[in-house]
């Protein structure tokens, strides 16, 4: 389990890597997005989506939302493997049930930021529309919600295995 979760963490770094870089020689941050590509994600109309296509161009903007793709299964892949580890290391009934409802809630991440890159791509089509606008922002803001939740789970889990296994060993 724990290469598991090695190899799906260096995934998502890397990719988080790759996508920071792009990000910076795209210049997707600008006046007009000051939070790159996360602007556009979050854009608050059809007006606000295409000033800032105006502004970055679709090109780049395509190509952050393709490696998004790839950044989404690796970072479900690590949440959902760091889950899995939690839920095999805890014996406690209510430890296993919150470790499942971690581990589902990091996959219904994955399938936001899928739902959320969908609609940017048809967005950044000829067919955009107010929808599409919509959707991006509330998939976006419920997947941000849900990553934010996982991450402060996997910390606190990280911190109690930490102590756990610490005062067993004090113990034994």
């Amino acid at each position: 389990m724990f290469k598991k979760v090695m190899i799906a963490g260096l995934c998502t770094a890397v990719l988080l890597t790759v996508v920071r870089v792009h990000s910076d020689l795209s210049e997707l941050v600008t006046e007009v997005t000051p939070m790159g590509i996360v602007s556009f994600e979050l854009a608050e109309s059809r007006a606000a989506a295409e000033e800032m296509m105006a502004v970055i161009g679709k090109s780049p903007l395509k190509v952050n939302i393709i490696l998004d793709f790839f950044l989404l299964i690796a970072y479900s892949c690590f949440f959902f493997f760091c889950c899995q580890a939690f839920i095999s290391f805890f014996t406690k009934t209510w430890q296993r049930w919150m470790g499942y409802l971690f581990l589902e809630l990091s996959v219904l991440a994955g399938l936001l930021d899928f739902i959320e890159n969908v609609a940017m791509l048809i967005t950044l089509s000829e067919n955009i529309t107010k929808t599409s606008v919509w959707v991006s922002r509330h998939a976006a803001i419920a997947k941000f919600g849900i990553i934010a939740l996982v991450v402060v789970y996997i910390i606190m889990m990280i911190l109690v295995s930490y102590f756990y296994n610490k005062r067993r060993k004090g113990h034994g």
